[in-house]
């Protein structure tokens, strides 16, 4: 896996840099649950899976009204989770966010101030991040500033990617652009205990038929989902948003 061969393995267990918004991903599935669902299908097709990995509400928002993970961030986790989320980045060959997704670590990770921070945690991972306004760029790394339509730039990343991957980030309505497109493959899902009352939702879509449940496991306090989109309803919502 050439993509991410130069990684920090150890910083990726201790939750430095990619905690701000990954501490999502360390609530979502377990290594096990991971390779008995989408990447088993993945590994036996040979091909990318584009996949939403995250953690929400049980009232289904993935950040607060101010955009905000602090309220995930303290929630105590598990001594399985750093290993789940290690095994998990280890199959991502790209990563793809919006905006307030971006800027979110950014400000809370200072990482313009230290950049080396980020190559610790990323290594050479290329990222995509889909903004109609201008955005600071991180010194010497992998990022490209897109905007428009994701299936114009996804050969792209598929390409990046290199057989790995492909790690939708957030925020949800850029993850309903990829399932308008038919591009979204799985959804991991890591349901915290927590109600929120409101903020950004998990997917502004409605998806109501061919979306199979793979796995289903507990975690502490988190409940662990997984589901993929069957390649008929991603043709279908591809049809139907052209």
């Amino acid at each position: 896996m050439p993509m991410i061969a130069s990684l920090d393995r150890s910083s990726l267990g201790t939750g430095t840099t990619i905690r701000a918004v990954a501490a999502t991903a360390r609530s979502v599935v377990p290594a096990g649950l991971l390779c008995r669902t989408a990447l088993a299908v993945c590994q036996a097709r040979h091909m990318t899976r584009t996949q939403y990995y995250t953690a929400m509400s049980i009232d289904g928002f993935i950040a607060d009204p101010d955009n905000s993970l602090d309220w995930l961030l303290a929630l105590p986790r598990s001594s399985t989770r750093s290993a789940r989320f290690t095994a998990f980045f280890a199959e991502v060959g790209a990563m793809v966010m919006g905006s307030t997704t971006y800027q979110w670590i950014l400000d809370h990770e200072v990482l313009l101030s230290d950049p080396e921070r980020w190559h610790q945690d990323y290594g050479h991972t290329p990222w995509w991040v889909f903004t109609h306004r201008d955005l600071p760029q991180v010194p010497g790394a992998g990022i490209t500033f897109v905007r428009g339509d994701p299936g114009v730039v996804h050969p792209q990343m598929l390409a990046a990617a290199r057989g790995n991957n492909i790690w939708l980030v957030g925020g949800g309505d850029l993850v309903g652009q990829f399932v308008d497109r038919g591009l979204l493959d799985d959804v991991l899902l890591g349901v915290a205990p927590v109600f929120l009352g409101g903020g950004a939702p998990l997917l502004a879509r409605r998806i109501t038929q061919h979306l199979r449940l793979t796995g289903v496991e507990r975690d502490d306090e988190f409940v662990l989902l997984s589901y993929v989109l069957d390649e008929h309803n991603r043709l279908l919502t591809a049809d139907r948003s052209a």
